[in-house]
């Protein structure tokens, strides 16, 4: 058996005696762990996304160059949502990673501009939060299609810069007991060194919607001049606390 470590094979084989040892011992316990948690990193062509509903306002969501480019047109109210069932690991604890560049429209009209991502089971039973044109976000909990607002608009601090960088990482932890939405900056395509958490809970109603396989991204703007453009660049997933992302 082997394994990645940050990208790299390790040489030779692993036995499961080994890895049982390896766990045993609390000094080796979290690197044997971060090194056999599953892992996915999305092709970014589309398999296993599709659109979801009708877009409003000729919205458009294309997968193409290793992105998702999502759309509005120029002073028209547009949304466009792309989900897919199983982008997710079953496992309770698990992260879901993704990295935006805001190619049009960032600042626009203030906050008229929106990427939804959502994560949990389906549309009635998910975290969502909003990612605004100004940076700020807001948070909503479905269970049951009722939704609770458990984190009203928040400023980040992500400054204009970072979100038209190309670099800029959006993160949902979820872990035993806990949930925590987070933000970083990396260098030439890299992930952040550093992650800065924007807000946590562990409450019941954020937990339950939380859970699942699902997952959807999706733009939503008011009439901004110019139009709203966003792409997603990366899609990154893993399904054990101290995996390697």
């Amino acid at each position: 058996m082997s394994f990645i470590v940050n990208d790299v094979p390790t040489s030779g084989s692993v036995t499961a005696a080994a890895i049982a040892a390896a766990i045993a011992d609390a000094d080796d316990a979290e690197t044997v762990r971060a090194a056999t948690a599953p892992r996915a990193i999305d092709a970014m062509a589309g398999s296993g996304w599709a659109v979801v509903g009708s877009p409003v306002g000729s919205a458009t969501a294309v997968w193409s160059g290793g992105a998702l480019t999502l759309t509005a047109l120029d002073g028209a109210v547009s949304e466009v949502n792309v989900g897919n069932s199983a982008s997710l690991p079953t496992s309770e604890d698990a992260d879901a990673l993704i990295r935006v560049d805001v190619t049009t429209g960032d600042g626009a009209a203030g906050a008229d501009g929106s990427l939804i991502w959502r994560i949990g089971t389906d549309a009635d039973n998910s975290v969502q939060v909003q990612i605004k044109s100004n940076g700020d976000v807001v948070v909503y909990a479905w269970v049951d299609t009722s939704p609770t607002e458990i984190l009203g608009a928040t400023a980040t601090g992500i400054t204009s810069g970072q979100r038209e960088g190309g670099e800029l990482w959006y993160r949902w932890c979820r872990r035993n007991g806990s949930l925590a939405l987070k933000w970083g900056v990396g260098t030439a395509g890299a992930l952040p060194t550093r992650w800065r958490t924007i807000a946590a809970w562990t409450s019941a109603v954020a937990l339950t919607a939380a859970a699942g396989t699902w997952q959807r991204l999706g733009l939503l703007s008011g009439a901004i001049g110019g139009g709203y453009v966003l792409s997603v660049t990366a899609i990154r997933t893993t399904g054990q606390q101290g995996g390697a992302l």
